[in-house]
């Protein structure tokens, strides 16, 4: 499939008549026509053999759960801005609270 996209590619830059057009895209067809449906399985990378010992470590060294989940990695920093929020707001509520209260003694 790979070679066939790259077949068409070039093709782009060569096709002056309707006929190459139309060889270019049944070629493509073909490779379309051709493709196996996958069985869900990751594809595995050269190199890589299937009787490796998988652990549920990913490369960072952060554990990962067996579900497909995302490994457990966030920090603090999120409550530690909603706090600051927080507190900024509060300051500001309390600014317009005394101004108005020093505004009526006038």
């Amino acid at each position: 499939m790979q070679e066939a996209i790259k077949v068409a590619e070039s093709a782009l830059e060569k096709i002056e008549t309707e006929e190459d057009l139309a060889a270019a895209i049944a070629v493509l067809q073909s490779a379309i026509d051709g493709l196996e449906e996958s069985s869900g399985e990751e594809p595995t990378e050269p190199g890589n053999s299937e009787d490796v010992d998988k652990d549920d470590t990913n490369q960072d060294g952060a554990v990962a759960d067996s579900d497909n989940e995302l490994p457990k990695t966030a920090t603090t920093i999120f409550n530690w801005l909603a706090l600051g929020f927080v507190f900024i707001s509060l300051a500001f509520v309390l600014f317009v609270v005394s101004n108005r209260r020093g505004k009526q003694n006038i």
